[in-house]
């Protein structure tokens, strides 16, 4: 099982905080440029980005098949379509 050590929680939350945030700024920079259709919710996409991010982490680690990884990655980029 994952630490349960207090300061390793609040440094990965934190970490993964920092992700989320700067993906709100770049999907928000890019939805002002009109990059991003301004009907999609910037905040969920930010969330959705960094939980998928994390889970790819781990997949690479299961799974490194290239092929693979790259049909996750086009199913995580079709909620911009």
């Amino acid at each position: 099982m994952g630490s349960r050590d207090p300061n390793t929680i609040k440094q990965v939350a934190s970490n993964i905080q920092r992700i989320e945030n700067a993906l709100k700024n770049a999907l928000t920079t890019a939805q002002k440029k009109g990059e991003i259709n301004q009907e999609k919710d910037i905040i969920a996409l930010a969330k959705f980005l960094t939980f998928y991010l994390q889970g790819l982490q781990v997949m690479s680690k299961i799974n490194p098949d290239h092929n693979a990884l790259q049909e996750l990655a086009k199913v995580a980029l079709s909620v911009f379509d």
